[in-house]
């Protein structure tokens, strides 16, 4: 699949109005639709804003940025916005209900030789394409947020996607700029979220069992283990460190890890009680408008540099911290 697609984004939420902005910055034409009405008429307001970093970083212009915008179409009817689509992306609620409703519409909506991509953290495409009749041209494409900051995209065939879908799709995204990673076979939550809820997990047992509080926790991986990660990945961190040293500490701490399964009774109380995160200003922690804005600037101009230091010519050498 060459670049210049035909891109169309089902659902206009904090995912789908960033995927739409991703492609856009890659010079590809977007519609865009939403049940909802009001996510397409504060499209444009949020769009501007997730621009913010670009431009206080040099990398956009006042008119660029608006150029960028005007490759988003708002469209409320969903027919209209993936008639003659080459790629849609499924960027809706994660049910798998809903969604499995959703491409059998799309089914009979969009041209028949248009890829299907589900942008879910976690559902399998094989179960969304049950009940399709060409589960082939089905396949899970996970986006990180902001996508148009992160450049990895897990790319995760079902048990009847094609070879040619799953090339299609890493063809059109090496061709916007991103780095596909095809997982071998189906898992749930896939690579990133199988990672973050170990975390997570271990986290919650550290805070429970009275080892130390929520804003040690979040200290220590922000400012230490969270860095190193920037430029390394755990198994580059295993290897300077040594495998012999990890071994001796695997020895005994490995079966000390928690391995319990209710980690997420605690999340789901929170839940319950209204405790959602930022959007209801109160999670784990107590958010202010103010206090939001401020960490979400500190991340995206962290994440800019990243992005920025990746586009830089290599050669230098990267320095490593050999302690495990």
């Amino acid at each position: 699949m060459p670049v210049n697609q035909r891109i169309a984004i089902v659902g206009a939420g904090l995912m789908g109005h960033a995927l739409a902005l991703d492609f856009a910055l890659r010079s590809q034409d977007v519609a865009i639709t939403d049940a909802e009405p009001s996510r397409l008429a504060d499209l444009g307001e949020r769009l501007r804003g997730d621009l913010q970093p670009f431009l206080q970083a040099g990398l956009l212009d006042a008119a660029t940025a608006g150029a960028v915008i005007e490759r988003i179409q708002p469209v409320e009817a969903m027919d209209r916005a993936v008639a003659g689509a080459t790629y849609v992306v499924e960027a809706i609620t994660e049910n798998l209900a809903a969604k499995q409703t959703l491409f059998a519409r799309l089914e009979d909506m969009a041209p028949a030789d248009a890829v299907f991509a589900s942008n879910t953290s976690g559902l399998r495409a094989t179960e969304m394409a049950a009940d399709l009749r060409h589960p082939e041209r089905l396949i899970v494409a996970h986006y990180f947020n902001p996508p148009y900051l992160l450049p990895p995209v897990e790319v995760v065939p079902g048990d009847r996607t094609t070879p040619e879908t799953v090339d299609a799709t890493c063809a059109l995204l090496r061709g916007i700029g991103k780095c596909p990673v095809v997982l071998q076979r189906e898992t749930p939550g896939f690579i990133a979220n199988r990672l973050q809820a170990a975390l997570l997990r271990e986290a919650i047992h550290l805070v429970s069992s009275g080892v130390c509080r929520v804003e040690d926790i979040d200290t220590i991986i922000s400012g230490a283990v969270g860095r190193r990660l920037t430029t390394m990945g755990p198994f580059q961190v295993l290897d300077f460190a040594g495998v012999d040293v990890w071994a001796q500490i695997g020895a005994y701490l490995f079966a000390d890890l928690d391995c319990s399964n209710d980690a997420a009774a605690h999340l789901a109380y929170l839940a319950e009680i209204g405790r959602t995160g930022v959007k209801a200003g109160a999670g784990i922690y107590v958010w202010s408008p103010e206090a939001t804005a401020q960490l979400l600037a500190a991340r995206d101009r962290e994440l800019m540099h990243c992005l920025q230091r990746d586009a830089a010519p290599t050669g230098a050498t990267k320095g490593a911290d050999e302690s495990p």
